[in-house]
């Protein structure tokens, strides 16, 4: 997860050094950025902090929720498929028998 981080973080610092140089981004809207970012971050995570517990209820709750959804999703699909395919086999077995009664009567 760390090399994640770092890599992405790396990233991040190139990217604005490419638009720091082509002259599309300024200092000041940078800091400013930075400034807007690192506020918004500190305010979110005191935020979850006073209300981590009422958030981690919800947060369990969706998750059992999702699970359950995403199983169904997953059967769903799995049986949407399995009819595809199916029904594609069915199709060109009679397409197949088809043209093969075509060719024996000409």
């Amino acid at each position: 997860m760390s090399e994640l981080l770092f890599t992405c973080g790396v990233l991040v610092i190139v990217v604005v050094g490419l638009l720091v140089m082509m002259q599309l981004l300024d200092f000041d809207l940078l800091a400013r950025g930075t400034w807007r970012a690192l506020l918004l971050l500190t305010c979110a995570g005191v935020t979850l902090w006073l209300l981590k517990a009422l958030v981690l209820l919800i947060l369990l709750c969706a998750l059992v929720r999702l699970t359950r959804a995403l199983l169904l999703a997953l059967v769903t699909v799995l049986a949407i498929l399995a009819l595809a395919g199916l029904l594609r086999t069915l199709a060109t077995r009679s397409s197949v028998s088809e043209h093969g009664k075509n060719h024996k009567g000409e």
